[in-house]
């Protein structure tokens, strides 16, 4: 097997692959990697909140519609934060709000 890299590769750095898209966002990723490959994934983009700035899993904060992020994905209960005024909301009231929006987008697409 030959293996080509994107990149120059030092020497003694880790070398990583992807299990799954890095189009979903992370709690997905998370869910996925933990109920198919057995693991919690504590890579750079799991651990930021913000995605690398992709900010794919943040909600407009109703205040001041910046964006709401969660404190950590690794939480089982997060809270989720305005990254710039002082609003925050449960992770319960945003999991609804999610999949409200998910549920009428398939009822359109059906």
């Amino acid at each position: 097997m030959t293996v080509k890299a994107k990149k120059a590769i030092s020497k003694g750095q880790p070398i990583t692959i992807t299990y799954c898209s890095l189009l979903i966002n992370t709690q997905n990723r998370l869910k996925t990697l933990k109920d198919s490959k057995f693991f919690i994934c504590q890579c750079n983009l799991c651990q930021d909140p913000t995605e690398k700035g992709t900010f794919l899993s943040a909600i407009l904060c109703p205040k001041c519609k910046e964006h709401l992020l969660p404190e950590s994905f690794h939480l089982s209960d997060p809270v989720w934060k305005c990254n710039k005024c002082l609003f925050s909301s449960s992770n319960e009231k945003v999991t609804k709000l999610v999949d409200s929006i998910k549920n009428s987008f398939e009822t359109i697409m059906r």
